[in-house]
């Protein structure tokens, strides 16, 4: 959080390690790392093996998104 005078701001996180991004996306680490082996998940390697590896809470949320889109166009197929 950020402190200003008399005010507590809540400042939002942009950057997630692996683990902390699975609990936002709530799916579990090894899906997110598949992910990104895959590429479809960018991330940014920060030369710290696998352990070093950052994603945009944008890009994950991008992601999600298309997800949710893919979900309802089959969903749309399948009422017909």
């Amino acid at each position: 959080m950020k402190i200003t005078v008399g005010k507590v701001v809540p400042v939002e996180q942009t950057y997630f390690r692996v683990p902390e991004a699975a609990k936002y996306m709530r799916i579990s680490p090894s899906f997110v790392y598949l992910k990104i082996e895959k590429k479809e998940l960018p991330a940014i390697p920060t030369g710290d093996g696998r352990r070093g590896l950052l994603l945009k809470k944008k890009d994950i949320d991008n992601w999600l998104e298309r997800r949710r889109q893919a979900a309802e166009w089959e969903q749309d197929d399948v009422e017909v």
